[in-house]
């Protein structure tokens, strides 16, 4: 966290602002990690002195509020140790996060829609940043699919458990028979990473097969390139 503190105290920092804001970006997810810890070391080292005092003056109502704070300071830690379980090196970053109707017609289409006030309450609480990218609404109603952008610290981390399939059984309110009904919606998270990675390709892994044909309209031949698909050429008579 020094290290990225000194270089954004450079002169000409911001002449780069994707390089910028990539440094102000690590800049805060270690933030995130370092300062609620400590914080509870100041905590914790606050109560233990109160704490000491109160019992040498036998003071038991300052003793039940400091058990009360305590209890406070534990779900802290609880916290703060949820994060350290993520340790993955994408954990930190902004994350791609879509949601995607499956089978149960409009019905999955509402059930999109509740996850995704439901989600979006969860941003707003945790206080992250979220970016509307794409959407298709349901024929009827509800929506179909929608992808949003979520910025801010751990956001993939927190938020890739919820990758994969969510089911709602309900009494349908679509339903003039009062039915009930399964539904299903797909929800996928993605990492936002830099644009600076540098993708090296070993030429060792590379292979390019050529082919040769004859037919109707002519000689032609077919080749692979470098991403290995195949690239039709018609190679004219002279």
């Amino acid at each position: 966290m020094q290290k990225l503190e000194s270089q954004m105290s450079k002169t000409g920092f911001w002449d780069n602002p994707e390089a910028a804001q990539s440094v102000v970006s690590q800049l805060s997810g270690l933030k995130s990690v370092i300062e609620p810890v400590e914080e509870l070391q100041r905590e914790v080292e606050g109560i233990s002195e109160l704490y000491e005092l109160a019992v040498s003056v036998d003071d038991k109502d300052e003793l039940s509020q400091l058990e009360n704070h305590l209890g406070v300071l534990i779900k802290k830690c609880e916290q703060v140790e949820l994060a350290g379980l993520l340790s993955r090196p994408e954990d930190v970053k902004s994350c791609f996060f879509s949601i995607h109707a499956g089978a149960g017609g409009t019905e999955s289409c509402d059930w999109v829609n509740i996850l995704l006030r439901m989600y979006t309450r969860y941003f707003e609480t945790h206080k992250y940043k979220f970016q509307e990218l794409d959407i298709t609404p349901g024929e009827e109603a509800g929506i179909r699919s929608i992808t949003l952008q979520v910025n801010g610290p751990f956001a993939f981390g927190k938020l890739s458990c919820e990758t994969g399939v969510h089911r709602l059984v309900r009494i349908s309110p679509f339903d003039a028979n009062k039915r009930r009904h399964t539904s299903f919606a797909a929800v996928d998270c993605i990492p936002v990473f830099d644009d600076d990675i540098d993708i090296e390709i070993d030429e060792d892994d590379i292979r390019i097969d050529f082919y040769r044909a004859s037919g109707a309209g002519g000689p032609h031949y077919a080749r692979a390139d470098r991403s290995g698909c195949a690239v039709s050429e018609r190679k004219e008579p002279a």
